[in-house]
């Protein structure tokens, strides 16, 4: 269930790492949001532009029915809604709680018309969301419900693994079999049936909120993974930059920015997902007591 947004502003939240706050002079404010609430509603006109810092989201529709369907799960230093004109095409909600840096749309928008450099880092990061898009919908219309919770396994543990120590296979994800249904378009009760022959195989475990790839090359193999579609390390570090340069040029009346490196929030994008060998394994309903 999916509850009205609870968030707070800290402009100057001392969580926040000294680089950090020096992006917070230029952009004032982060935004806090438990587990399991919306950011962003379908049909909206957000007033900012959403980087997550922290946690994990997911962007969904809801249709007819009232079903969700989710298009894309996000992860620390993913644009949850890079799209500077119109109304949203989609919702965002957080999955744990999560922390955002905002960017003032309106003002972006503007940029982005007189700033080449600016326009460029957006429309690579626009083109590299697309990419994954078209993975998805290639690998949902393969037909085949192992190869899809597959391919989504190998997908978290490849954006995980870049949020993690190196070599790292066990994570904790506050990802629910239901979420995992409404990603792949199946019933919560066959998402289950091929989680259990995943297991079986000696492929995965999933229990509790803690991922582990027991086999990954096999499980790359089911899959037919290959991580090209997928966003370099870093790769939102050279749009954050272009983004911090266009708003304090134009703070400055158009001088050049001081800094030419992404540094200032970098700091707040490492979140440790791998999980300790030494870990309380806790049930999703234990889980989603917490997040109400």
């Amino acid at each position: 269930m999916l509850h009205q947004p609870v968030a707070s502003f800290e402009p100057h939240s001392p969580a926040m790492s000294d680089m950090a706050k020096g992006t917070a002079s230029a952009t004032p404010d982060t935004l806090s949001v438990p587990a399991r609430h919306r950011v962003i509603r379908e049909g909206e006109q957000p007033e900012h532009i959403h980087l997550l810092l922290s946690g994990m989201a997911c962007r969904f529709r809801i249709q007819r029915d009232g079903t969700r369907q989710i298009i894309a799960f996000l992860f620390p230093g993913d644009f949850c809604d890079l799209q500077l004109f119109g109304t949203s095409e989609y919702a965002v909600s957080t999955l744990n709680v999560c922390k955002f840096t905002l960017f003032p749309r309106a003002q972006l928008a503007t940029l982005a018309q007189q700033d080449t450099s600016l326009a460029l880092a957006l429309l690579r990061e626009s083109a590299r969301e697309m990419g994954m898009m078209r993975e998805w919908l290639v690998t949902m219309g393969s037909g085949k419900a192992e190869r899809q919770l597959a391919h989504l396994f190998c997908e978290l543990h490849a954006r995980l693994a870049t949020c993690s120590e190196p070599g790292a296979l066990t994570y904790s994800l506050p990802v629910t079999q239901a979420d995992v249904a409404d990603a792949l378009g199946l019933s919560p009760v066959h998402v289950n049936r091929v989680l259990m022959l995943l297991r079986k195989r000696g492929l995965v475990s999933w229990s509790g909120g803690v991922l582990t790839l027991l086999d990954p090359a096999a499980l790359e193999s089911l899959a037919e993974f290959n991580s090209d579609y997928l966003p370099p390390k870093g790769r939102s570090a050279a749009t954050r930059v272009a983004l911090q340069n266009a708003l304090a040029r134009s703070h400055k009346g158009g001088a050049e920015s001081d800094s030419a490196q992404p540094g200032p929030i970098g700091a707040e994008i490492v979140p440790q997902w791998a999980v300790p060998q030494r870990l309380v394994v806790r049930s999703d309903e234990d889980l989603e007591q917490e997040a109400s």
